[in-house]
């Protein structure tokens, strides 16, 4: 991978926050790695977060509808 790539990677999680990112980041030889796996690799791993992310959802939807919390007037109140 070109240092450039390398730049871009770092550049988009600067808090070291993004535990899948900072997995390769850290886990990885970057300049040895190809940085069309590390897109692959990040595509899929986010897929998987946004489905898990989705199904948490509609679970607490669930429970607010439930316990009579999920109305139009309580989510427009911000």
């Amino acid at each position: 991978m070109k240092q450039s790539d390398i730049n871009y990677l770092l550049a988009l999680d600067p808090l070291k926050m993004y535990g899948s990112l900072q997995r390769i980041i850290q886990d990885t030889d970057l300049k040895a790695t190809p940085f069309d796996s590390v897109m692959k690799y990040l595509v899929a791993s986010l897929m998987t977060e946004k489905f898990t992310l989705e199904q948490e959802n509609r679970k607490y939807i669930r429970v607010l509808k439930e316990n009579g919390l999920y109305t139009s007037e309580l989510i427009l109140e911000d």
